[in-house]
């Protein structure tokens, strides 16, 4: 798939590691039509921003979260390990048919006012990930004991 096909799209996923943001961003900016909607579905906090400071004037870049894990099988095929939701930035009039879609692909989504807080949430979340690991400790249990969350 070239990068000349995000012309023709409405809405753009972007979903690589931060460390290829600003790449995918001035491939989008390059490439992309001038209405195009942008969605960071991408861990981090400073993502949906780098890929506004790119984005042409007339393009809405949304800040989104995955709450659940993706493993990239082969090609372009994907699974979901976890049930979980997708969160998109509530922007009136651009989020609402985006958010619609994804329902009716069959993805619980939730269109949120507060995006920052929910990408800090899961960034927390995340960076528990190595105590669970060295625990044996599964998340939700380790939450729940109070000698884990001590600084």
């Amino acid at each position: 798939l070239s990068p000349d096909a995000l012309l023709a799209c409405d809405v753009i996923f972007v979903c690589t590691k931060s460390a290829q943001t600003e790449e995918a961003a001035e491939i989008i900016s390059r490439c992309a039509g001038p209405k195009a909607v942008i969605v960071s579905f991408q861990n981090g906090t400073a993502n949906p921003q780098v890929l506004r400071n790119s984005a042409k004037p007339t393009q809405q870049v949304l800040a989104g979260m995955v709450s659940f894990n993706v493993v990239w099988s082969k090609g372009a095929a994907f699974h979901m390990s976890i049930d979980g939701e997708l969160f998109v930035e509530d922007l009136l009039g651009v989020s609402d048919p985006i958010v619609e879609a994804l329902h009716q692909a069959g993805f619980c989504v939730e269109a949120r006012s507060d995006m920052m807080e929910v990408l800090y949430g899961k960034l927390a979340v995340n960076m528990i990930n190595a105590i669970n690991a060295l625990s044996g400790i599964p998340a939700v249990p380790m939450l729940n004991e109070r000698n884990y969350r001590l600084a």
